[in-house]
């Protein structure tokens, strides 16, 4: 028998014996009546005990009924009460317990996962958790059989929440659930403001509007509505209330609500990982809001957020790129006359720093120089074919990685950077491999002309003025140094990408900064300002990462 998490909150939250349990659930769900009629891909729904929240979070499960044999996998996302943890955290469990049963946990899914730097397992954090807990109940009672992907989160920018549902992100067998309640303690007017302003910001996909006491969950509800803007997701409100109306009294009340995202029709388009910007904006890392939800949540606030940091890219030349043609069937051979004329620009991005080993660079440097040379035109070719398949049916095409060079079957991890006569016109990319790198660069290209959200859609008018330029990224390697002089000796201008990390403060240049900054001292500078440190900043915990990326175009 594997090791099972047992119900740390039955008899608190909820009823501890399974009859009872039952059938209070399926009374809230009995009374609900909503008029919501679309298919679930996503829910929002709280975590308080039944008796408080338990009507709000039937609203949301009862719109799974037409699909409820469906559903193998449910991905429940919900925030740290207990135990601090910083980004994203699995449990060791083979099953989670409760009164209706055991659910077995997703193995296969949680291997494609476990190896994101943002994402750990740490049982503590799980063992007393009641956020995740007391929706499973609502799953046993609504689904007939599925399996569980059940993850707590920390601090943790949207990116790395959205990076793990676009990986997990399945059809019609996946489901999303996000955990989280609203306000906390207010008086009821108060809570109700609150409560309609965060209602608001869901509904519009604006996790800056949700202020920091505006629901505890924020940090998965960042990620979810990322990805959401970005794959065209509407987004209905199915009931918001507080303590107040349900259970309690209205002088100090937690607020709740319920939430359904549902997909649009005939859109396949999956969400970017990283969005690049361009260096002279001089924009600042994305920061999640630093403190928790109340003062209930004390785990939350010991972790201190995480500061992306940006990297820049080199710009384009005009291209001269390929008239559309048909991708119903594409396969790459031979190297053709590269499709493209373009050279790479900086751009930046937000990512966060690995936890990869060491590995050989020589020999990285070698085989993707060899890999461009002989597939380099056709990568590009593949990248504009993906933006003209999208032009003609507003859908990125789906590749079958079998059909191309083993080596371009590998994992891999590139940008794709557009360019309109010299200007930015949209930037995606993911800075660690967890996909072959010909589904990466047609998905990435895709996103950057269709889903970078600074621009509007690519239209079939501007096609012959974009140009295409992909930057293929290597492992990192971790740098060992006793001081500042000794870190930047090792460093070669033009050739090293840099990660520095010191606590929580992190920041990434892609090489191709040196030709911004070649001096030793200004790029390492410049950097440490990226990560949110005084330029004369050092300590003896400072760590580091270099890399190398290869460009083609």
């Amino acid at each position: 028998m594997g090791v099972v998490r047992r119900a740390a909150v039955a008899g608190q939250f909820y009823q501890n014996d399974a009859v009872n349990l039952r059938s209070t659930i399926e009374a809230y769900l009995a009374d609900v009546s909503t008029g919501f009629s679309g298919i679930p891909k996503a829910l929002i729904a709280p975590h308080a005990g039944f008796v408080y929240s338990g009507p709000i979070a039937a609203s949301a499960y009862a719109t799974l009924q037409p699909i409820r044999d469906k559903i193998n996998r449910v991905v429940l996302l919900g925030p740290c009460h207990r135990v601090a943890v910083q980004g994203l955290a699995l449990s060791e469990a083979d099953a989670f317990e409760t009164p209706l049963g055991e659910i077995q946990t997703d193995i296969d899914a949680i291997s494609q996962i476990i190896d994101l730097p943002q994402v750990q397992v740490f049982e503590a954090t799980h063992t007393r958790e009641h956020s995740l807990e007391v929706h499973l109940p609502f799953l046993q009672v609504m689904l007939d059989d599925f399996k569980l992907v059940p993850l707590v989160v920390g601090q943790s920018t949207p990116e790395d929440v959205a990076e793990v549902l676009d990986i997990l992100w399945g059809d019609e067998e996946t489901l999303v659930v996000i955990s989280s309640d609203l306000s906390h303690y207010l008086e009821y007017q108060n809570a109700c403001d609150l409560d309609h302003k965060t209602c608001q910001a869901i509904e519009n996909k604006d996790l800056l509007s949700i202020d920091k006491n505006g629901a505890c969950g924020r940090y998965p509800i960042g990620g979810l509505l990322k990805i959401a803007k970005y794959r065209g997701m509407s987004v209905t409100t199915l009931d918001v209330r507080n303590s107040g109306d349900t259970a309690g009294p209205k002088d100090r009340v937690v607020g709740y609500g319920s939430w359904v995202f549902t997909e649009p029709e005939k859109v396949n388009a999956e969400p970017d990982v990283v969005i690049a910007e361009p260096v002279e904006a001089n924009a600042e890392p994305e920061l999640v809001p630093a403190e928790p939800d109340t003062a209930s949540h004390d785990a939350q606030r010991q972790a201190p957020p995480i500061r992306r940091a940006k990297i820049t890219l080199k710009p384009l030349t005009k291209p001269t790129p390929p008239a559309p043609r048909s991708t119903a069937s594409i396969k790459l051979t031979a190297a053709p006359k590269p499709a493209v004329q373009v050279i790479a620009e900086t751009l930046t991005t937000n990512v966060d720093a690995p936890k990869s080993p060491s590995f050989d660079e020589a020999t990285f440097e070698e085989a993707t120089r060899q890999l461009l040379a002989e597939h380099g035109a056709n990568l590009t070719l593949l990248a504009a074919l993906s933006i003209d398949h999208g032009l003609t049916n507003n859908k990125a095409f789906t590749i079958t990685p079998e059909d191309h060079p083993e080596i371009l079957r590998e994992n891999g991890a590139c940008f794709v950077t557009l360019k309109k006569n010299g200007e930015l016109r949209g930037c995606i990319g993911t800075p660690k491999a967890y996909r072959s790198l010909v589904d990466d660069i047609v998905k990435n290209a895709y996103q950057a002309a269709f889903a970078d959200p600074r621009f509007p859609k690519l239209t079939s008018e501007e096609r012959n003025e974009v140009g295409i330029s992909l930057s293929i990224l290597s492992p990192q390697n971790k740098m060992t140094f006793k001081d500042e002089d000794e870190l930047m000796a090792q460093l070669r201008p033009g050739t090293d990408g840099l990660i520095i990390e010191d606590g929580n403060m992190r920041a990434l240049f892609l090489p191709s900064v040196w030709g911004q900054l070649p001096n030793h001292n200004a790029f390492l500078n410049r950097l440490k300002t990226k990560a949110g440190m005084p330029p004369n900043y050092w300590s003896n915990n400072m760590r580091a990462w270099r890399f190398i990326a290869a460009e083609t175009s």
